[in-house]
């Protein structure tokens, strides 16, 4: 059996390996005699002990240790296939390289005589993130889950522009890589008569993509206009079934970009393409109370896509009229006609069934 020292040092060894193979020019052999210098402080492996909760009152000489302890926790999380460990590990590793990059004096002492103090602290503080990027583009140029990654690089702004910058320029460059072969597909698609599984095909690679990128707005926006491109042509030939078939491979990030719009996020600039999917979907449903509930949705995300208007006001006059002909004073929505006709009025006041319905409600209150 192995004591409980031989393990200890055995952890130890393990850690100084690994801080060499992850900073073999600067960093790992410093840290690793750090490492060295902390073999005395009480209970479990050396590399829990080294992370605390905060590091703003952590020495600069430990703090670099643990710095360079991260870049080997987190090179073994990528080989992992812990999601969750990953993205703590990738924030780690951001977060205390980021601070090592304050710490103005200690960097002068062992790299400002050759690369200056500025410089120094800028480097240090990249060193982090420059990892964690360097991680995500590859994962995705070999087709990975990018979430954990991009939601890590999603708390480098917190920490200073510079970091801010370079973590918005790769979160758009593995997108880039992502998004290459579905932007190809679909051009191609639109340059000839595709059948409805080439299309189906196209939009399901797109959304799994969207889960690869940890559902990223970018990736909403491409489905949802891109999905013009194929489904009038289906809508106006009266092939629903197939239409419907499309339109469920968009659902889930069209559902994802509306929710954005309505909390009023910059996606706003994309609000009638979304509804547009809302209202294919409300015109598919198979209920009548799902269809309404779809097109009020629309309406709600673009107010001025003739569409919703169109759809929404239609549903209104049918719900009306359906509880007129029952001589019900309230609709199935638990509106009452009047109300829902007042209503189409103002979200279309053209529908040709208007004065139609109109009439049947003027009947009745003179009845």
């Amino acid at each position: 059996m192995i004591g409980p020292s031989r393990r200890a040092l055995l952890r130890r060894i393990d850690d100084e390996l690994a801080l060499q193979a992850a900073i073999p020019d600067l960093a790992g052999p410093r840290a690793a005699r750090a490492v060295v210098a902390l073999e005395g402080a009480k209970d479990g492996p050396i590399g829990d002990r080294l992370r605390p909760s905060e590091v703003g009152g952590v020495g600069d000489r430990r703090l670099h240790a643990i710095a360079s302890l991260e870049c080997a926790r987190f090179a073994r999380a990528v080989a992992a296939s812990d999601e969750s460990a990953l993205e703590a590990s990738a924030r780690a590793l951001i977060r205390t390289w980021a601070a090592l990059g304050g710490r103005r004096g200690y960097l002068e002492a062992i790299a400002g005589p050759v690369v200056g103090t500025q410089v120094a602290g800028d480097l240090a503080a990249r060193i982090g993130v420059e990892r964690v990027v360097a991680a995500l583009h590859d994962r995705a140029r070999r087709g990975g889950d990018l979430g954990a990654l991009m939601r890590a690089l999603g708390s480098a702004p917190a920490l200073g522009p510079e970091l801010g910058r370079i973590a918005a320029r790769a979160r758009l460059e593995a997108l880039d890589v992502v998004l290459e072969s579905s932007r190809r597909a679909l051009d191609e698609l639109a340059t000839r008569r595709p059948s409805i599984d080439e299309l189906v095909a196209a939009f399901a690679a797109l959304r799994g993509a969207w889960r690869r990128c940890d559902r990223d707005v970018e990736v909403e926006v491409l489905a949802v206009e891109r999905l013009a491109d194929f489904a009038w042509d289906l809508y106006r030939e009266r092939s629903l079934v197939d239409l419907g078939r499309l339109v469920d491979e968009v659902t889930e990030p069209a559902t994802s970009l509306a929710a954005r719009i309505e909390r009023g996020e910059p996606a706003i600039a994309w609000a009638a393409p979304c509804a547009q999917v809302l209202v294919f979907r409300a015109e598919l449903a198979p209920r009548f109370d799902v269809q309404v509930t779809l097109a009020e949705r629309a309406y709600a995300v673009c107010p001025t896509l003739r569409n919703a208007r169109l759809v929404l006001g239609d549903f209104l006059l049918t719900r009306a009229e359906r509880a007129l002909d029952k001589g019900a004073s309230t609709t199935t929505g638990g509106t009452t006609p009047e109300q829902d006709v007042a209503r189409a009025a103002l979200v279309h006041p053209d529908l040709r069934r208007l004065p139609a319905v109109r009439e049947k409600l003027g009947k009745r209150r003179s009845a």
